[in-house]
C-alpha cells in the first residue's frame, strides 16, 4: 500500500516537473503569433497634376481596426483595362488616410488605366480601377524670329524652340519671301534655309537690295507643323561706287547718271582714277 503511494506520488510530481519545463515554451508561442491583418477599405480618387507625360495617383486606406500587420501602399497602371502587365509605383502618405504617387514617362494621348493596391506578404488587395487620358501631342512652338547682321545681299537668322509639343522636332528651320502687303505668310512651300548643328541659327545669302522680306521659323514632329511669329526685315540700300580723276585736267565722273554729275559732255584727261563706296 505504501509502494503505491510513493509510485503515484512520484508520477504526479513528473508531471508537474512536465508542465513546470515546458511553460516559458508555450508562452513564447504566444507571444510569437502572427500579427492579425484583416483588409483594408481602399478608395481609387482622380489624377492630379495631368501633362503629356506624368499624372500624380490618388487614393485612401482605410485600415481595419482590428488589423496589426503591416501593409504596403502603392498604385498599379496600364494601358489595358484589365490593368495586365501593369507597373507598379510606391505610394507616399499624405494627411489622414490619403496616399499619393508621382508619374513620369507616359505617352501623350494614350489612355491608361489605374488602381491602388495593398500588400501584405503574399497577399494583394486591389481598388476599383479608374483611367486617364494624358494630354495630346500638339505641333512645336516657337520663338519670334530675329534679324541681325542685316546688309544689301544677306542677313543671320535665329530663333528657338519654345514647347516641342511632346515629340522631338524631326526637322526646324526658316520659311522665307519678299514682303508682298496682305499675301500669305510664308510656308514651306516657299524659300526655306535649314540649320546646321545644334545652334537655331542661320545666315540668307543671295537677297536683293533694299528688299524687304518677312520669314519666321518652323519645326516639325510627329503631330506636324508649328510656326513661330513672323517678322520683316529690309536689306540695305545698294553701294554705288564714285569715281573721281585727279591728274593735270579736270575732274569728272565716268557715268553722268551717278550723283552729283553733269550730262556737259565733259572729258575725263589723263592722271589718278579714285573709286569711292
Amino acid at each position: 500500500m505504501g509502494q503505491q503511494y510513493a509510485f503515484k506520488h512520484a508520477h504526479v510530481i513528473r508531471h508537474v516537473c512536465m508542465l513546470l519545463f515546458l511553460l516559458p515554451f508555450m508562452m513564447g508561442c504566444e507571444e510569437d503569433k502572427e500579427p492579425s491583418v484583416y483588409s483594408p477599405t481602399l478608395t481609387t480618387n482622380s489624377v492630379t497634376g495631368l501633362s503629356r507625360f506624368g499624372a500624380t495617383f490618388q487614393g485612401t486606406v482605410m485600415k481595419h481596426p482590428g488589423s496589426t500587420g503591416e501593409l504596403k501602399i502603392g498604385f498599379l497602371y496600364s494601358t489595358s483595362a484589365s490593368l495586365s502587365n501593369a507597373q507598379e509605383v510606391n505610394a507616399t502618405p499624405g494627411d489622414g488616410n490619403n496616399y499619393t504617387a508621382t508619374v513620369q514617362g507616359l505617352k501623350p494621348g494614350e489612355k491608361y488605366y489605374y488602381c491602388i493596391f495593398a500588400r501584405s506578404g503574399k497577399s494583394v488587395i486591389k481598388g476599383k480601377s479608374s483611367s486617364f487620358s494624358t494630354e495630346d501631342a500638339i505641333p512645336p512652338s516657337l520663338s519670334i524670329a530675329e534679324a541681325t547682321n542685316v546688309t544689301e545681299y544677306s542677313a543671320t537668322l535665329s530663333a528657338s524652340i519654345t514647347d516641342n509639343g511632346g515629340y522631338e522636332p524631326t526637322v526646324r528651320g526658316f520659311a522665307y519671301a519678299i514682303y508682298i502687303e496682305n499675301a500669305a505668310e510664308p510656308t514651306l512651300d516657299d524659300n526655306i534655309k535649314l540649320p546646321f548643328g545644334d545652334d537655331f541659327t542661320v545666315e540668307l545669302t543671295d537677297l536683293v537690295a533694299n528688299t524687304t522680306y518677312i520669314v519666321r521659323p518652323y519645326a516639325t514632329n510627329d503631330a506636324g507643323t508649328g510656326y513661330g511669329e513672323s517678322v520683316k526685315f529690309t536689306t540695305t540700300q545698294q553701294k554705288i561706287p564714285m569715281v573721281i580723276a585727279n591728274g593735270t585736267g579736270r575732274s569728272g565722273c565716268l557715268r553722268s547718271s551717278l550723283p552729283g554729275c553733269r550730262n556737259s559732255g565733259s572729258r575725263l584727261h589723263s592722271g589718278r582714277i579714285r573709286f569711292l563706296l
